[in-house]
């Protein structure tokens, strides 16, 4: 539970920023899906999912993986990076 309460804030505290961005009535926000594993997502591309969760191991003593908020920001933008632009024609 502490782990889904977790997602849900950090997808709710990035879409809050976004919106702000953007300042716009269009924007694309990030899912969290929640069904036995949590996974979030941004335009149906998996950032991360419970069951392969890919953040760096802190410590192994205490169970310890880096911040979920700065590791969906890492693979948010590695997306955003990549995305295609169109120009009109």
């Amino acid at each position: 539970m502490k782990e889904l309460l977790e997602a849900v804030k950090v997808v709710d505290d990035i879409n809050e920023e976004l919106f702000e961005l953007t300042q716009s009535d269009i924007y694309i926000n990030l899912i969290y899906l929640s069904f036995g594993r949590i996974i979030i997502e941004y335009l149906g591309i998996r950032l991360w999912d419970s069951d392969n969760d890919d953040r760096e191991y802190l410590d192994e003593d205490i169970d310890e993986y880096e911040n979920l908020e700065n590791y969906i920001r890492k693979e948010f933008n590695k997306i955003s990076t990549r995305l295609p632009t169109l120009k009109e024609k």
